[in-house]
């Protein structure tokens, strides 16, 4: 078998695995056969597959750096602290609404949360541990004040944005690593 440190099951899976994989699901018994397969992952794109919890991918990534996992129906984080060496992790437009399995991960750098189901500031605080975080992806979330929850045509242009603006910096107050938030670059220095 020759070496390899990425894998996107979406595409480098075998043939008979394809119907699958083109229907967006790729079973937890398949996921944990790439692992052994892969004893040194270091990137796993698992974009649009069917994965409602962390714990359907098993353990034993110790050199998985970047974890790609959006649109995924995932829905709780627990069993992520096996993750222990991710410094990215991309886990856009699922239903997740509590973050703090996510603390437990302190080498980590870049996080998308984009579009999930934050509504609580809590959860947000429970990132303060991530001492390296340095860019963070928030917006579409009922905590940022634009998420679907939120009824923007009651707020104002100039209010919606002092919202924003007072958001951003709660953030940062809590996360002071962070250099990009939403995208945008904050003073890091």
């Amino acid at each position: 078998m020759r070496s390899q440190n990425a894998i996107n099951p979406r595409i480098d899976t075998a043939y008979n695995q394809l119907s699958e994989l083109v229907e967006g699901f790729l079973s937890s018994e398949k996921l944990v056969a790439s692992r052994k397969q892969l004893p040194v992952l270091e990137k796993f794109k698992l974009n649009n597959s069917f994965i409602p919890s962390i714990r359907d991918l098993g353990s034993g990534y110790r050199s998985l750096a970047i974890l790609w996992m959006a649109r995924c129906s995932l829905s709780e984080l627990s069993g992520l602290a096996s993750f222990s060496s991710l410094k990215e992790l991309y886990l856009a437009n699922n239903e997740i609404s509590d973050t703090s399995p996510i603390a437990f991960l302190e080498n980590l750098e870049i996080l998308d949360l984009e579009g999930n189901q934050i509504s609580e500031i809590d959860m947000i605080e429970e990132l303060a541990p991530c001492t390296k975080l340095l860019e963070l992806t928030l917006e579409g979330n009922p905590v940022f004040g634009t998420g679907p929850c939120d009824d923007e045509s009651s707020v104002s242009k100039i209010g919606m944005e002092t919202k924003i603006r007072e958001f951003r910096a709660f953030v940062w107050n809590i996360i002071p690593s962070l250099c990009v938030l939403d995208d945008e670059v904050l003073d890091c220095e």
